[in-house]
């Protein structure tokens, strides 16, 4: 949990609630009971405006004024004390460190794993410390990277850091059906130390297959055989969940997506060269895996950014989306890491 202390000057919670109701009227100014006009569009009172309804906090919170929030939402108040002169946050040591952490996971001390054949190549390191990184302070992300740049094998390097570290449940990859055998060939290519159990087959094979699962360290299945088999899963927890090709989950509405969010693991990874394809719905679904009520309710999703982002083309709301969805998406291009 991360722990906020807010502190306003020169107005109650209950007043400023009452301001916040009239900036959200987009008025420009607001009458408080002793009869002072407090303008609305000060750079200072927006910034705090627009922290507050991000961070969705109550007129409950602001009376207690020490308010207790998800680690997840670390990131996005950095990111806004980074931006505006208006906002500034006492960061302590451990704040500070899970920051730089996530930002440079290049300058991290992660060590590749000792069991590991082949050589990573320096963004391929970099994207298997970032990974590192996340799961080490129980957040997840999207590893965006493009095509043919080795997001297999950089996940098959965590996986296998996890295991010389000591850890004893198996990860769980939900692939497409074409691919689910590319994991088995190249775990076995890079990661040979790697216990694997691959969940394929006709329904009786399956469910023997199924019963070893917990001594594996790793399992991969296809997003079909999940749908199939969910409740054979309802009672195990995985160390971490990875979706390959994760836009299989772009609709929130399909059994794809409903199933996979049934996965019980103690951190969700998404891998895809293409978070979006057609509608910021993707991004939220794919969010609602990694960090379930991270970016709110798909009803509040729509309000806050889809609609004013596709059809307003609201530029300040799509700035807003990108300063909590940046920090956990890592995205290379060939053209910028291939030389």
């Amino acid at each position: 949990m991360l722990e906020l202390s807010l502190q306003f000057e020169g107005v109650s919670p209950q007043e400023l609630w009452s301001l916040l109701g009239a900036y959200k009227l987009k008025k420009k100014c607001h009458r408080l009971a002793d009869g002072t006009f407090i303008p609305l569009d000060s750079p200072d009172f927006q910034t705090a405006a627009r922290l507050i309804d991000q961070l969705g906090l109550k007129p409950t919170d602001l009376e207690k004024g020490q308010i207790e929030l998800p680690k997840y939402r670390a990131l996005y108040l950095d990111g806004l004390a980074r931006e505006s002169r208006d906002f500034s946050i006492e960061r302590n040591s451990m704040f500070r460190k899970m920051v730089q952490d996530i930002r440079e996971p290049r300058d991290t001390e992660y060590v590749l794993p000792q069991g590991i054949t082949g050589t990573l190549r320096g963004y391929q390191k970099t994207g298997f410390k970032w990974i590192k990184s996340l799961a080490e302070y129980g957040l997840g992300g999207i590893l965006a990277d493009d095509m043919w740049l080795g997001k297999t094998l950089q996940v098959l390097a965590f996986i296998l850091s996890e295991k010389e570290k000591g850890q004893q449940k198996p990860s769980l990859v939900v692939a497409p059906t074409s691919l689910v055998y590319n994991w088995q060939d190249e775990a076995a290519k890079f990661v040979p130390d790697l216990k694997m159990v691959v969940i394929a087959g006709q329904q009786g094979e399956r469910h023997e297959l199924f019963q070893d699962i917990m001594a594996a360290d790793l399992v991969v299945t296809s997003y079909a055989l999940l749908r199939r088999d969910i409740h054979l899963y309802a009672d195990k927890e995985f160390l971490y969940c990875f979706l390959d090709e994760a836009q299989h989950i772009k609709n929130p509405n399909t059994l794809n997506a409903k199933s996979v969010k049934r996965i019980k693991a103690k951190n969700y990874f998404a891998l895809t060269g293409t978070p979006i394809e057609n509608t910021l719905t993707e991004l939220w679904s794919i969010f609602d895996f990694l960090m379930p009520g991270y970016l709110s309710s798909h009803k509040s999703f729509n309000q806050r950014f889809e609609i004013p982002i596709v059809k307003n083309k609201d530029q300040e709301a799509l700035h807003e989306l990108g300063r909590h969805t940046k920090p956990f998406i890592l995205r290379r291009m060939k053209k910028e890491v291939l030389h």
